[in-house]
């Protein structure tokens, strides 16, 4: 059983938003501990399994610096909370936070939807 996160933004109908819950309800149905993080947007309109815990950081009055150190911040608590083995993140803000936290926290990194995936 492994213990995966998944981080991205859920603004709301959208194929990215889509293949992330969808993957995260297939990893969650077969055994895994599975967490989806949100980070501003809290637009859920895909369901989410019962077995997926979903978590939801949202933003704070401030300048766009403010709000960038915020999400990092807290993202990171969540994180070293969790102990992740690997974290899925979709978007490029959330793959710079997972790579930055990744040395921090001692996690595996899957980056999606930033020019191909690496």
């Amino acid at each position: 059983m492994k213990n995966i996160v998944f981080i991205g933004f859920l603004p709301g109908f959208g194929g990215a938003e889509k293949s992330m819950i969808m993957l995260a309800n297939s990893l969650a149905k077969s055994g895994n501990k599975v967490t989806i993080i949100s980070l501003k947007d809290n637009n859920v309109v895909y369901e989410i399994d019962k077995r997926v815990n979903y978590i939801f950081i949202p933003d704070r009055a401030g300048n766009k610096l403010y709000k960038q150190f915020h999400r990092l911040k807290h993202l990171k608590n969540k994180l070293a909370e969790i102990r992740p083995n690997i974290v899925i993140s979709f978007w490029l803000q959330p793959a710079i936070f997972s790579v930055i936290l990744s040395k921090f926290i001692g996690f595996k990194k899957r980056i999606f939807g930033t020019r191909g995936s690496f």
